[in-house]
């Protein structure tokens, strides 16, 4: 008998209509909301594995490996060829490296604004610049330049302003 009121009294209860739910939304849509922008959409799951890393960050990687290589050359083996090359040499090759970084950034995230892509590109090849001052410190006949900084950043710039 207990057990039958109770269930009656459970069945009486009005029910809560659809509208008187809220929704939910998803993970996704709340952190959209809190962080006023959209999720960062990817490329497909083909190019993100081993063939996306080929495609895009390899060529950094190697190049990147190039500009050691040329910066661990003693001073007294780098051969003067015309005046001012220090500064297209230096522009150039960061110019390359910004262009490639860029490709690598706009093809994993597309969605990403160009004003986005060009401080994270700048961010990375100029601590990449820094780095490879550095490394100048310890070849013989080389020493760090902030000049060469200046330049590299400039290749840097060129770069990121033609790749949009």
């Amino acid at each position: 008998m207990l057990l039958t009121t109770a269930r009656n009294r459970i069945l009486k209860q009005p029910l809560v209509s659809q509208s008187q739910i809220p929704a939910r939304t998803p993970k996704k849509d709340v952190m959209a909301a809190i962080l006023n922008r959209t999720t960062p959409q990817r490329l497909n799951p083909v190019e993100t594995g081993i063939k996306g890393f080929i495609k895009y960050w390899l060529p950094v990687i190697i190049y990147a490996i190039i500009i050691f290589q040329f910066s661990a050359l003693p001073g007294k083996d780098v051969p003067e060829l015309f005046a001012y090359q220090d500064l297209v040499f230096h522009t150039l090759e960061y110019a390359i490296l910004a262009f490639l970084v860029n490709r690598a950034i706009k093809a994993y995230y597309p969605g990403q604004t160009y004003r986005k892509r060009f401080l994270l590109t700048l961010f990375l090849c100029v601590i990449y610049a820094l780095s490879d001052e550095i490394h100048q410190a310890f070849v013989p006949y080389r020493d760090p330049s902030l000049v060469d900084i200046v330049y590299d950043s400039l290749g840097i710039c060129i770069a990121n302003i033609l790749y949009r």
